[in-house]
């Protein structure tokens, strides 16, 4: 598994002038429709923040994970995505997950 396979969005609601501003973050979520509303409320507080949202989580400096305690698979993933994120956070150690 890769990071670039990851099929993610920065979204549609931030405005232009985030794109310039602070760190850069990006959201994954899994599990519910629940989960899904609930990430782009984290966004919106992110971007309100003065970070700026990214599509691809190479391109991060904080990497959030949103998952659903109820559905242990979307459980597993989450961990398997710490592993691929282990080296990341080796050869940049200011990245926050």
């Amino acid at each position: 598994m890769s990071l670039a396979r990851v099929a993610t969005k920065a979204s549609s609601s931030a405005p232009a002038s985030a794109a310039a501003a602070g760190p850069a973050v990006h959201v994954v979520t899994f599990g519910c429709q629940m989960n899904k509303y609930d990430s782009l409320l984290v966004e919106g507080r992110f971007v309100r923040d003065g970070y700026r949202l990214v599509e691809r989580m190479e391109d991060a400096d904080v990497v959030l994970f949103n998952t659903c305690a109820v559905r242990e698979h979307a459980e597993e993933r989450v961990y398997s995505w710490l592993g691929e994120l282990k080296r990341r956070k080796r050869e940049h150690p200011e990245l926050v997950v």
